[in-house]
């Protein structure tokens, strides 16, 4: 399986993100990384029916330069901005001595940081997994 192309190179994310100063602080890799999860997200969250692969519009473009933003800013698949964050559980397990170690799960709330996207694609795509306000997660911290 090949892996794709972003829809967005870096050229075209400088342009679009020229004044995001998380964005002009990455490195050219962490650029590629990011264009690369910002596609995979798209392309996983976002149904395009009419999507020309090859010659994807301006809003799919800004679409994957601003998700690849989220994911240099660590927003894209995280917990930030939850609230209503409860403890839902803590385990105190021992592998190998019997000495304590405690693993705390949290769950809560999280505001959708990529309503923008949503925005920017509603004429054009659907959202499908998550839903387009809020999800719920679970986090091992």
């Amino acid at each position: 399986m090949a892996l794709k192309e972003p829809y967005c190179d870096r050229a075209c994310a400088d342009t679009f993100l020229a004044d995001s100063t998380d964005w002009n602080n990455a490195t050219d890799s962490e650029k590629d990384n990011a264009l690369f999860w910002g596609r995979t997200y798209l392309d996983s969250y976002y149904k395009c029916p009419n999507l020309d692969e090859n010659n994807p519009s301006s809003e799919i473009q800004y679409a994957n330069a601003l998700l690849a933003e989220d994911y240099i800013q660590g927003t894209l698949l995280s917990s930030t901005g939850s609230s209503n964050t409860s403890t839902v559980r803590k385990k105190k397990t021992s592998a190998q001595t019997g000495t304590s170690t405690e693993t705390e799960y949290s769950a809560g709330v999280v505001t959708n940081p990529q309503q923008d996207v949503d925005s920017l694609l509603a004429g054009q795509c659907t959202k499908s997994g998550l839903s387009s306000k809020y999800y719920k997660v679970i986090t091992r911290t």
